[in-house]
């Protein structure tokens, strides 16, 4: 019985069994190369072994991910009892160290498989090393007088046999400071000195001492970086010197909504940063840009200032535009300004809906209203006023002045007052006042009609039959409306403004009021456009009138 088992365990257990495979250099020694000299290649041989007598496996190393590394070739068929070798290469494409890893695994042939790593080390080196070599590795340089320069120069050769290339930095805090050249290649070798001139820029800090560090790397290994400290001593007060070409700038304006321009230029005569800033006033007509700027030594800047109608009337207009800066001896420039307005027929035109206005009276507490539109046909604002003689007591204007801008137009109310006369037909008139050169004062007629059944020729009594509240006038209104009612007696009255949504928005009245003709004006300035309603409450009294207020 058992020796019908070996033969089993052989064919089902031993190939299993395959992986005795070993590995030269070991896996945990990795594959190491000798300093290979930049841009060649050196080779190790990384051998697989399998001792055994077994079937045939498949090896197979995969290709490096670093560039340097390389494996050829990648797949080899082992067989039991034998070896294959691996050539595994390095090729640095510049010196210094580089890490790998090989990978690969053994595959047999019932599918079974064994990975495997291993490290990869080189160092890629030059044939022969350079040698920087600096000479002064401190420099002083000095600034004596305004508009001088200094300079010093450091020299860089090779000592060694490899070729030198080296770059030249500057901290870039330090703008006074600069090196020519800031690179260079020097041979193996070779006897070359490159000459590095540190030179003074237009860039003057202030007065007194001032350090810095220049760095210049290379590939030399053993001496990567070289300092060389450079002093400057500054012995005056450098700054900028501000100069502006025009002392007064003339725009004039011929054509209605024209804008015009001029230039002005701007300087830096100086040794430092030019800062300027404009101060314009804040009108409608003058504008300039930039309003700011920062001028390099020796540079400079334009100006533009310009010059806008917006609406003026014909004219001279002046301002002063100051230039302000770190100039320290000129640090503010007036530059005067004048717009000069000539436009044909640049005025206001005022324009009227009617030349006379009536109003009539049928009930003891009616109110009469109308209106009378005022308008304005010329190219400037057109500004006016009321004025009303004395003696008139039985009507108002509203609102008695204003102004009004171009195709535009305002709505004037004129209404009765509480002393009304009698019943009669009455005249009188009031003075409309203007800025139009052409209409300046027009007479405006106002006619009243009084016929109120059963009530005798002279004044109504002011103690009306009935309550009454009357209409809003003006409606719709913007942002003051009169409110009038009518009390036959002494009442408590409880007057009060809602919005639509029932909110209480304004309570004008609310207490005893005697008996008579009462009038105040509502100012719903700080109230949302709309529709409101004004309700009066006077003893058993109600009353509701509708308004709008408009924006």
């Amino acid at each position: 019985m058992l020796q019908r088992l070996i033969p089993l365990f052989l064919v089902a257990v031993l190939p299993g069994l395959i992986f005795a495979i070993q590995f030269d250099p070991p896996l945990n020694n990795g594959i190491q190369f000798p300093d290979t000299p930049v841009n060649e290649t050196s080779a190790v041989n990384f051998t697989v072994s399998e001792p055994n007598d077994v079937q045939p496996v498949i090896v197979r190393i995969n290709q490096p991910e670093q560039d340097e590394f390389s494996v050829e070739p990648n797949e080899h068929e082992l067989r039991g009892g034998g070896q294959v070798v691996f050539e595994v290469s390095f090729s640095p494409g510049e010196s210094g160290e580089f890490d790998g890893r090989l990978n690969g695994f053994v595959l047999s042939a019932n599918g079974n498989r064994m990975d495997f790593t291993t490290t990869l080390t080189g160092t890629g080196i030059n044939e022969g090393d350079p040698v920087i070599e600096v000479r002064q590795q401190e420099l002083s340089l000095e600034l004596t007088e305004p508009g001088n320069q200094d300079e010093g120069t450091v020299d860089v050769g090779n000592g060694g046999e490899g070729d030198l290339d080296f770059e030249v930095g500057i901290d870039d805090e330090c703008q006074w400071l600069a090196v020519d050249p800031d690179e260079g290649e020097i041979a193996g070798n070779s006897d070359q000195i490159i000459q590095l001139v540190f030179s003074t820029t237009e860039v003057i800090p202030d007065s007194g001492d001032h350090t810095t560090e220049v760095i210049i790397s290379s590939n030399d290994p053993e001496n990567e970086e070289v300092v060389v400290s450079v002093a400057l001593y500054v012995a005056y007060q450098p700054a900028p010197i501000i100069t502006v070409d025009r002392e007064s700038i003339e725009l004039n304006i011929t054509e209605l909504n024209q804008s015009v321009q001029e230039i002005f230029t701007i300087s830096n005569g100086g040794e430092r940063m030019l800062e300027f800033t404009l101060v314009v006033p804040e009108l409608p007509w003058i504008n300039a840009t930039p309003l700011e700027g920062e001028l390099e030594p020796g540079t400079e800047q334009e100006i533009t200032v310009e010059g806008i109608h917006s609406g003026l009337p014909n004219g001279e207009y002046e301002v002063v535009i100051f230039i302000n800066s770190n100039d320290p001896e000129n640090d503010e420039i007036a530059l005067n300004v004048r717009l000069v307005v000539n436009i044909d027929d640049n005025v206001p035109r005022m324009t009227l809906s009617t030349d006379t206005v009536t109003l009539e009276i049928t009930e003891p507490d009616q109110q009469a209203i109308d209106t009378l539109i005022i308008g304005n046909s010329g190219s400037q604002q057109l500004g006016f006023r009321i004025q009303m003689p004395n003696h008139i007591t039985w009507f108002m204007v509203s609102p008695d002045t204003g102004t009004i801008e171009p195709d535009a137009q305002v709505e004037l109310y004129i209404m009765t007052q509480d002393s009304i006369p009698g019943n009669g037909e009455y005249s009188d008139a009031f003075l409309i006042t203007s800025n139009d050169p052409e209409n300046g004062e027009v007479i405006m007629e106002v006619r009243l009609i009084v016929d109120i059944q059963g009530i005798s020729e002279g004044v109504v009594s002011p103690f009306p039959p009935d309550f009454h509240l009357s209409a809003p006038y003006p409606n719709p209104f913007n942002p003051e409306t009169v409110i009038s009612f009518a009390l036959p007696e002494a009442v408590d009255v409880s007057l009060r403004v809602y919005d639509l949504s029932g909110r209480i928005a304004a309570i004008l009245e609310d207490g005893l009021i005697s008996a008579g003709y009462h009038s105040l004006i509502w100012n719903a300035d700080d109230l949302p456009a709309g529709l409101y309603l004004i309700r009066i409450e006077a003893g058993e009294f109600r009353g509701v009138r509708k308004v709008m207020l408009i924006r």
